[in-house]
């Protein structure tokens, strides 16, 4: 098993982890012990997010699923139409998603709708973070990319 991906729960002193099983694992942070899981799928999860009582997985596939955390089920499945998601954000209620094909989506949690989707660069979103107001986001080449809102053109490459 690899693990791709955390998200802590301290309300409940769990981690959640994603990886190459397509499912969501459930870990005690006192024991370690494996407390469950939950099944999402046969493909690889890649990133995970976590928002009050969802999570918001990202798979090998392009698809996004959101998982409630109550009823341990899938409520919904987006495809983003792309490769794989391999890096993830989030800023209030907007979560913002790289991919292997150089693709940055962004989902409204609340709509649970995807709002923007833009093909910055030609190479893999590796990282994302925010920044002065922005958005810096990690490739390839080149290395680092300034935008100064998801849906501007960058306005500097580092």
């Amino acid at each position: 098993l690899a693990v791709f991906g955390l998200a802590l729960d301290p309300r409940t002193q769990t981690v959640l982890s994603v990886g190459s099983d397509g499912q969501v694992g459930i870990w005690s942070t006192k024991t370690g012990d494996k407390l469950g899981y939950i099944g999402v799928g046969k493909d690889w999860l890649h990133t995970i997010n976590r928002f009050g009582d969802s999570l918001w997985v990202g798979d090998m596939n392009g698809q996004l699923h959101l998982i409630e955390l109550a009823t341990r089920s899938v409520k919904a499945s987006l495809s983003l139409g792309t490769t794989r998601v391999i890096s993830t954000a989030s800023n209030a209620h907007l979560l913002f998603l790289g991919s292997q094909d150089g693709r940055l989506s962004v989902i409204d949690t609340q709509s649970q709708k995807i709002v923007h989707s833009a093909r910055p660069f030609n190479t893999p979103v590796y990282a994302i973070e925010f920044y002065n107001g922005g958005l810096i986001l990690g490739s390839s080449g080149p290395t680092m990319r300034f935008m100064p809102d998801y849906d501007k053109p960058a306005v500097e490459d580092f």
